[in-house]
């Protein structure tokens, strides 16, 4: 067993001949190998890359893991790195939500600073310890960044994860809104230059809380749904993903639930100026779910523009060609930077 000391995140491991070397990421590192030895006496290895004074006070049985790698050590040494901080959301129904915040490069004591609010997919997926490197581009282009997780995330329980089935864009979707609103008040928050952007469920996310509240001065939506009923049977996940996310509800049974859990219905309330961001071999996601949710917020007014990436997937921010990653990425950047300075 490898226990961790701190905020770290192992990747993946391997193990052979009474030796184990993984794969570590923190919050500053995107990740090197670390090799120890594997007790034989029951008891667990310890990696604590971010305190090295523990080597003092370890017990004699708990052996420390020797790092192996510095890959982006001297990278890094030339460059500013936002530090999370986290922060603990106390639902009115007593649900406690985790979250982190990220504070903009030049950050000043009683300045104000613009936020982003990024939502994970999933929806049963989760954020942690791990090293993001777009919520850094943000921060040190001068933005707060906040990252959460709501209720159907990973890693707090199996209630807490499965609450949503049959409540996609409902309680879910309260616990961003909620989150959102509070950090909204913090004081070194602008709250007039708030954006959200998200991907995959987090895209639907974006499009449910825009056409729901105007509290946001911008979003990104990427990898997008927005109409379930459509989305029915088009997906490479299978006819079954959203039917059983939805609780078992079927088109021809409860359309009326399907419909009123999808943003498209709600478009003409879109008021923030979105931007769209696809790929034109998205399968999980079919552009279609872009495409449609475009064209309505576009016809009743809404600032809005699409970018559509041609031979990309529903992975294009994590496994890319890299000039379309760069590319996405100033896409993103440049709609925040035009509505929220």
């Amino acid at each position: 067993m490898l226990v961790g000391n701190g905020q770290q995140v192992v990747t993946s491991f391997h193990m052979a001949a009474g030796k184990v070397v993984c794969n570590l990421a923190t919050p500053l590192t995107p990740g090197d190998l670390w090799l120890g030895e594997l007790p034989n006496d029951g008891l667990a290895a310890r990696i604590d890359p971010l305190t090295p004074s523990y080597e003092n006070k370890k017990p004699k049985s708990i052996e420390p893991f020797t790092r192996l790698t510095a890959i982006n050590d001297e990278f890094f040494a030339k460059r500013w790195l936002a530090k999370p901080e986290q922060i603990i959301f106390t639902h009115p129904d007593g649900c406690e939500l985790e979250g982190w915040l990220m504070k903009p490069y030049g950050y000043e004591e009683g300045k104000q600073y613009p936020l982003v609010m990024e939502i994970h997919g999933g929806p049963n997926a989760t954020y942690g310890n791990a090293f993001f490197h777009e919520f850094q581009v943000l921060a040190g282009m001068g933005y707060g960044v906040l990252y959460t997780n709501p209720r159907g995330s990973m890693g707090y329980g199996e209630d807490f994860a499965t609450v949503i089935i049959g409540d996609w864009c409902g309680i879910d979707a309260r616990d961003l809104q909620f989150m959102a609103e509070e950090a909204a008040s913090l004081p070194w928050v602008d709250a007039s230059r708030f954006g959200v952007t998200g991907g995959s469920q987090g895209g639907y996310f974006t499009n449910w809380l825009v056409s729901h509240t105007d509290m946001f001065a911008a979003a990104v939506t990427q990898r997008s749904m927005s109409n379930l009923y459509t989305k029915y049977g088009t997906a490479d996940n299978g006819w079954n993903g959203d039917k059983f996310g939805m609780g078992g509800a079927d088109l021809w049974d409860n359309e009326e639930l399907i419909m009123s859990r999808s943003p498209i219905r709600y478009a003409n309330r879109v008021k923030t100026p979105l931007l769209f961001l696809h790929s034109d071999m998205d399968f999980r996601c079919p552009l279609e779910q872009a495409e449609q949710f475009y064209v309505a917020v576009k016809r009743n007014g809404c600032p809005a523009e699409m970018v559509i990436f041609s031979g990309e997937n529903h992975e294009l921010s994590r496994s890319g060609k890299p000039a379309n990653r760069l590319a996405r990425l100033d896409y993103l950047t440049g709609w925040f930077k035009k509505y929220m300075g």
